[in-house]
């Protein structure tokens, strides 16, 4: 999947390549690996946000779809927050301190399992997050939620001082 085709195939006329000094980045679940990591490198992508949203791997499980449309790929309800917290060595590696980051929406893990998780990126070396407050556009959303939005706050607080915000 990973090829230039893979990339090319939505526009068909942009060469990563030709643009080196254009910034381009993605977010994706489908790229925990370091082989993965170096061949999109290779291929023009200067920043890897991966889209973990919820630290908690049961949580997540049951919020997002463990079946995607396209079965080779894999559904981000299918990736662990243990293959994210391996992947970031990878990433910081790859794409610089500043040009690899998770992806994590504040709220809908407990106060605790947030706390933690931010703790445990931090120590694998996470310079980068990026955390959205409150992402609920509809009442199932919301749903979602553990934290109330002092807690959400707290939160952000300590995301604020072991990371640099990424969008």
């Amino acid at each position: 999947i990973l090829d230039k085709d893979f990339f090319l195939s939505g526009r068909g006329q942009f060469d990563p390549q030709a643009h080196e000094h254009q910034a381009i980045l993605i977010l994706t679940h489908l790229v925990t690996e370091r082989e993965q990591m170096k061949a999109i490198r290779k291929l023009g992508v200067k920043h890897l946000i991966h889209t973990l949203e919820v630290i908690d791997d049961q949580l997540r499980h049951r919020i997002m779809p463990r079946i995607t449309r396209n079965p080779t790929l894999q559904s981000k309800g299918n990736v662990s927050f243990a293959q994210v917290l391996n992947s970031i060595p990878y990433g910081v590696a790859v794409f610089g301190k500043d040009r690899f980051t998770v992806g994590i929406i504040l709220g809908p893990d407990t106060l605790d399992t947030t706390i933690d998780g931010l703790s445990q990126m931090h120590n694998a070396g996470l310079h980068s997050l990026s955390y959205p407050v409150y992402q609920a556009y509809n009442i199932t959303a919301l749903s979602y939620y553990a934290m109330s939005f002092r807690e959400v706050m707290v939160a952000k607080r300590l995301a604020t001082q072991l990371f640099v915000r990424c969008y």
